[in-house]
């Protein structure tokens, strides 16, 4: 693949070891029981000419976010790290102001997508978490599906200095082509000044249960990027390219392909995108969101 002339940043992977960790979300899917680590997905980033990656917790648990940080120390390629805190907890101002204290922590996520309550971000105690995130400066990493949409504009009025980015163009149902709902919600959260979206996690969406049997990969792209390519155009209206950012969800997409085939798919899902706006979807938002030097 040809190289970048910009820094270009994977804004969103992980990274497990499922001998330190529990990861209960991985009980429907063996094929990600296994340890995922810094030499398994270095050699993609250079395959995509990517320099840089952002590591998303995967585990509720801050002891993961502690180990994330510290794999962060330790390789040059990681810019930063978003983690997990209980928004809930007492002592939420602690642990944030503890954690903190490592400059690679840029942000905080919960899987909100698993809680039984939909409006769950809207609980007291959730929105004086996240005035504490806003507070020191970390943002919040939207994990939702389309049915916790229409919640976020009361959460932004709740806490508007958060700095919010929706994680995975908020999860449609891609493979039964859902879209009008999901639009229509996602449409009024994109009003919100100042929100990103993260053009990532689709393929695991999709209707990808017969591209294994591809053999040409170009193909491959090819299909892939037409079954994104109307949720594609709808989140780069809504949004604009520069509020949109690229991230692979690696190990998470392998589920369905490659590293290298998200790239290209979602690059092309986009249609042709000049130079500029190529360097903003793969580099200058995800800086600008987490503030990255």
């Amino acid at each position: 693949m040809q190289a970048n002339n910009f820094i270009g940043i994977d804004s969103h992977q992980h990274f497990w070891d499922i001998g330190k960790f529990s990861y209960p979300w991985m009980s429907g899917v063996p094929q990600l029981k296994r340890n995922f680590l810094p030499q398994d997905l270095k050699p993609h980033l250079d395959s995509c000419g990517i320099s840089k990656s952002i590591i998303v917790q995967a585990d509720t648990s801050v002891e993961e976010t502690i180990w994330l940080l510290e794999i962060a120390d330790n390789h040059d390629f990681i810019a930063g790290v978003v983690g997990w805190v209980d928004l809930e907890s007492d002592d939420v101002e602690y642990v944030v102001e503890k954690l903190s204290s490592n400059s690679k922590l840029i942000g905080i996520r919960h899987l909100v997508h698993d809680e039984i309550e939909n409006d769950w971000i809207l609980r007291p105690k959730v929105i004086r978490g996240l005035k504490v995130l806003a507070s020191v400066g970390l943002s919040y990493d939207l994990l939702v599906r389309p049915v916790h949409l229409k919640f976020i504009p009361e959460l932004m009025e709740l806490v508007p200095d958060l700095r919010a980015v929706v994680d995975h163009i908020a999860k449609p149902n891609i493979f039964k082509h859902e879209i009008e709902s999901w639009e229509s919600d996602l449409e009024e959260v994109a009003k919100i000044d100042g929100i990103y979206c993260k053009f990532s996690g689709m393929v695991t969406e999709a209707d990808y249960s017969e591209w294994s049997s591809f053999q040409d990969q170009n193909e491959l792209i090819d299909v892939i990027s037409q079954q994104i390519a109307p949720y594609a155009g709808i989140v780069k209206k809504l949004f604009g390219i520069d509020r949109l950012i690229w991230g692979s969800d690696w190990p998470v997409c392998t589920i369905a392909v490659p590293y290298e085939v998200v790239y290209s798919a979602a690059l092309k899902s986009l249609g042709n995108l000049n130079q500029q706006e190529k360097k903003l979807l793969l580099s200058g938002n995800a800086m600008s969101f987490y503030r990255l030097s």
